[in-house]
C-alpha cells in the first residue's frame, strides 16, 4: 500500500488560511478605544481621591501630634500660643518625618505655613483643634477645618475643601 498526497489546488491552500481580515483587525482596535475611553477617567478619579484621601489623613496626623505635644509638654493654649505649625512638630519630635505632599510628591507641605490651631470649644471646654494645610506651591490643600469636619470634606465642593 502506498501514501498519496491529496492533490489539492494553489488556490485551495489559499482559502484555507487562517487570519484576521482588515475588517476584523478595525474592529478590535475600535473596541479596545472605547475600552480605554470608558477607563482612564476613572482611574484619574482614584487617583484624585487617593490623594484627598492622603490630605484627609496627614491632617488627622498632625492633628494627633499637636495633641501629643500639649498633652506631654504640659502645654495650655491661650491667647500667646495657640497654634504650632509643622516645623515646631518635627523639630518637637512629635512628628518624625515631614510627610510628603500627596498632590506634588516631589515636595513636603510647607512647614511654616501649615498649622494647628487650638482653642477651647466655647460648649464644652473641650479643647477643638483647627487645622490649615498648605503645599509649598503656597496651595492651600485645607483651610481652617475643625478635627469634626476633616472626614467630611469633599473635594471641590467649597473654597475650604482639600485642594488637588
Amino acid at each position: 500500500m502506498k501514501f498519496r498526497l491529496p492533490k489539492i489546488s494553489l488556490k485551495e491552500l489559499n482559502k484555507n488560511q487562517k487570519g484576521l481580515t482588515l475588517i476584523e483587525l478595525l474592529a478590535v482596535i475600535v473596541i479596545i478605544a472605547i475600552i480605554a475611553a470608558i477607563a482612564i477617567p476613572s482611574i484619574g478619579g482614584i487617583l484624585k481621591n487617593t490623594r484627598v484621601s492622603a490630605h484627609k489623613s496627614n491632617a488627622h496626623m498632625f492633628i494627633d501630634a499637636t495633641r501629643t505635644m500639649i498633652t506631654g509638654e504640659g502645654l495650655t493654649p491661650n491667647a500667646t500660643k495657640n497654634s504650632w505649625s509643622l516645623k515646631e512638630l518635627h523639630d518637637g519630635g512629635f512628628l518624625e518625618t515631614v510627610p510628603k505632599d500627596p498632590s506634588n510628591k516631589t515636595q513636603t507641605y510647607d512647614e511654616d505655613a501649615t498649622k494647628v490651631t487650638v482653642a477651647p470649644d466655647a460648649t464644652t471646654g473641650n479643647f477643638e483643634y483647627t487645622i490649615t494645610i498648605v503645599g509649598k506651591n503656597a496651595v492651600t490643600h485645607i483651610t481652617a477645618i475643625k478635627e469634626a469636619g476633616i472626614d467630611d470634606l469633599k473635594f471641590g465642593t467649597t473654597a475650604a475643601d482639600v485642594q488637588e
